[in-house]
């Protein structure tokens, strides 16, 4: 019988689970985790079939790719290949891996390029964070979010909304929770996003989830940041640089509505990943779980205990 697994991951971006999130919902259940990050260290427990889908940044190990388990079955899609990687990336055991899989959906222009140019067919898919699936029973409140932004730009934010704001990052204190603590933390975060009445953020798994979740979002482009990581994705929502943002070019209290390009890329990832699992949920990113009861789940006050948030911030978002 095919299992069926789900990337983990030991960095300190919440956005890594994010991405994960957004991947489980093409999955029939999650029997494994595999961390993205070692995945050769990984051991089944039969010679089963096990279908993963290999989305996201690669990597912090290289060394460790391409998996060598033959019951793992990927696809390869919403890939990132980061500059520092991509010379082992293109020894010949990775050319044979990627073209044995292909074609590669590519996460940015950048790797799209970066694939082709291996002889590897290739396509730009965007990021599975486009499929992410709102929650019906969820509220908006009257709070901006302000994620990881300069100084500068939270100060002019803060002084001109008329709505409080609350600066948060996507860097957590990871160390002490597991896998599936950390999959609520990235719910909790999803929760945030789709609560919120605007969003300001440099991150670009703020960005594309709130695209997803129809919450009004500004990309803050900050000047020589990973433009080949941003490149494609960027330009999906309403973006502006820092030095834009300060001269007043955008109304904080009247955010533009978010631009509606990636509809067609949702769907075509929804397809493509559809098809690879044979599975596709229509619930919504707590996967059924009511509000209240996801907060209070024990491993979600586990997590905030180790050190994400205080309790009052995390007591007082909710309500």
């Amino acid at each position: 019988m095919t299992k069926y697994a789900l990337f983990s991951y030991t960095t300190g971006n919440i956005g890594d689970e994010i991405q994960s999130v957004a991947t489980s919902r093409f999955l029939p259940r999650i029997d494994y985790f595999i961390n993205r990050d070692y995945m050769n260290e990984f051991q089944a427990e039969t010679d089963e079939e096990i279908k993963i889908i290999m989305n996201g940044w690669y990597s912090h190990r290289p060394e460790n790719f391409p998996p060598k388990q033959s019951y793992l079955h990927p696809l390869l899609i919403s890939m990132y290949v980061d500059e520092d990687s991509k010379s082992l990336f293109s020894s010949p055991e990775n050319r044979a891996f990627f073209t044995k899989y292909e074609p590669v959906g590519a996460r940015s222009i950048d790797t799209q390029s970066y694939f082709e140019d291996l002889g590897v067919e290739s396509y730009l898919s965007h990021c599975m964070t486009l499929t992410i699936q709102s929650e019906p029973g969820v509220k908006k409140q009257d709070i901006v979010l302000a994620i990881d932004l300069p100084n500068a730009v939270y100060d002019k934010l803060a002084r001109e909304s008329v709505y409080p704001v609350i600066r948060m990052s996507a860097d957590i204190n990871h160390q002490y929770m597991s896998p599936s603590q950390r999959m609520k933390v990235a719910q909790y975060y999803l929760y945030l996003y789709q609560s919120a009445r605007f969003v300001v953020t440099t991150r670009l798994h703020g960005t594309l989830p709130c695209l997803a979740l129809g919450t009004p979002v500004l990309n803050i482009q900050e000047q020589g940041f990973e433009e080949g990581r941003f490149a494609g994705l960027r330009e999906l929502a309403n973006y502006m640089t820092v030095e834009e943002f300060l001269a007043g070019a955008c109304d904080v209290n009247q955010p533009l509505p978010n631009p509606q390009k990636h509809l067609d890329i949702r769907k075509e990832l929804e397809e493509r990943c559809q098809a690879f699992t044979g599975f596709k949920s229509e619930a919504g990113y707590l996967n059924g779980q009511e509000v209240t009861d996801f907060f209070m789940d024990p491993e979600l006050v586990q997590a905030m205990v180790t050190g994400l948030w205080s309790a009052h911030q995390y007591y007082g978002i909710y309500r």
